[in-house]
């Protein structure tokens, strides 16, 4: 093909990013200098690697001078270095490749053939192989689009429209990953996020991938903080907590007043609940008149004015299948007495807690940015995970036998802790139905209070 076939067609920059990738890098620059698409400007940038890294960049670049290579002698991170970039670069469009990761030859022509469609058009992303450390193919994320209402494309290998990334003012530097995430929440409302079928790139799976990131939830919680508070009003939301209580099992009574750590269990609920400066409402029920005894006597100063109990009918503490209607009682019989309605409504699972105070704050937030009418808070299966129907065995998310995490087959558990949705949906038959979102939490951050 000739080189100047393309100097018509936009600029991309091209960024590769490198931390003590010394096994890999040459590999991934080979694959940037090889593109197809050759109208290109290429920044290699070496995050203060303690390793041979810089050594291998300068042997294998040798010299290039549309290259810039640069060093850092301080570690400055992902979103530093974008950042940078943005602020540079001459590109229409702009692609970082992760210097352990590897360009199929085609990607850049594929995609910005894509962008170039449509000008409304703010990132491109595609379908990925993920190969060990012997650069064999374990497997493949296909259909890419699929889940992109919930999970947001990489932050990597996906082709940004530059002006996009300026208009959105960068990254957030005190973000650390997710720089996906980032950028999807900020152009998604303006800009539109699509994708090619075909797989661009070659994403490795080593002990050092981002993808074991122990800091990741944190990171996108950051990432989903930072934005609602820039784009959501001044507005109040009205919101009430519900925590529903059956005090009595067959095996064990008084369940709310066991202590976890020296602390009654109802306490801990009600601490941990309160602990939620924006919520109006705190509603203890259960069909056990000790509980409202106990609750009025211990918070007086409160009782009746941000918490209250609402005495519910014993028919609700024996089926799970009656759990709507017993919220539906709860909340229309504290509406009639107090003449008090609620836009948001969380319902508290009693036994299990987590120990992010600000869970009940993380789901009003993807209630609203998500366009959700239900979220709930959920752990990922880490294990793989099966369906009985029409008597036959299915794999869930297969990939999980090759330790792999295939985005069209990742299975969500509720986590027993919390879920929130618009109060609404209480007069639905079914609000499980609803338009559904959710919150991961760590399974570390989960505590089941009677098993401990």
């Amino acid at each position: 093909m000739k080189k100047n076939f393309f100097k018509n067609w936009p600029l991309v920059t091209l960024y590769i990013v490198s931390k003590n990738h010394e096994k890999y890098i040459a590999k991934c620059i080979k694959s940037a200098l090889c593109q197809t698409y050759n109208n290109l400007e290429l920044y290699i940038i070496d995050d203060n690697s303690l390793d041979k890294t810089s050594s291998i960049i300068s042997k294998t670049i040798n010299n290039k001078k549309k290259i810039k290579f640069f060093e850092n002698k301080k570690t400055k991170g992902l979103q530093k270095i974008a950042n940078e970039v943005i602020k540079n670069c001459n590109g229409e469009y702009i692609l970082r490749l992760d210097g352990d990761d590897w360009l199929d030859e085609n990607a850049i022509l594929n995609l910005v053939t894509k962008a170039n469609s449509n000008p409304k058009i703010g990132a491109v992303y595609g379908g990925y192989y993920y190969v060990n450390n012997n650069n064999d193919i374990i497997g493949e994320e296909k259909n890419p689009s699929q889940n992109i209402n919930l999970l947001p494309p990489h932050g990597a290998c996906t082709l940004f429209k530059n002006r996009a990334l300026k208009e959105m003012g960068g990254y957030s530097v005190d973000i650390k990953s997710q720089d996906g995430w980032e950028a999807w929440y900020k152009i998604r409302d303006k800009y539109k996020i699509v994708s090619i079928t075909s797989s661009i790139f070659f994403y490795r799976q080593h002990t050092e991938s981002l993808t074991r990131n122990k800091n990741i939830l944190n990171d996108r919680s950051k990432i989903v903080k930072n934005f609602f508070k820039s784009k959501i009003g001044d507005h109040g939301r009205t919101s009430i907590c519900i925590i529903p209580i059956k005090n009595n099992y067959k095996h064990q009574k008084n369940v709310a007043f066991k202590k976890y750590k020296q602390k009654r269990i109802l306490d801990i609920n009600i601490d941990l609940v309160m602990q939620n400066k924006s919520l109006d409402k705190l509603i203890i029920s259960s069909s056990d008149i000790s509980i409202k005894k106990y609750v009025k006597k211990k918070y007086k100063k409160q009782f009746n004015s941000k918490i209250y109990f609402m005495l519910r009918p014993k028919r609700y503490d024996y089926s799970i299948s009656s759990f709507q209607q017993s919220i539906k009682f709860v909340y229309e019989k504290f509406v009639n007495k107090y003449n008090f309605r609620s836009d948001i409504v969380y319902i508290k699972n009693f036994h299990t807690i987590t120990k992010d105070k600000y869970q009940l704050d993380r789901l009003k937030e993807e209630l609203i940015l998500g366009k959700n009418e239900i979220v709930f808070s959920v752990t990922k299966q880490r294990n793989p995970s099966f369906m009985l129907k029409n008597n036959k065995l299915k794999i869930l998310n297969a990939g999980r036998f090759s330790d792999l995490e295939y985005k069209n087959e990742i299975v969500y558990n509720f986590d027993e802790t919390t879920l929130a949705f618009w109060s609404y949906l209480v007069y639905k038959k079914n609000f499980f139905n609803s338009k559904s979102g959710f919150v991961e939490t760590s399974e570390n951050n989960i505590i089941n209070l009677l098993q401990n």
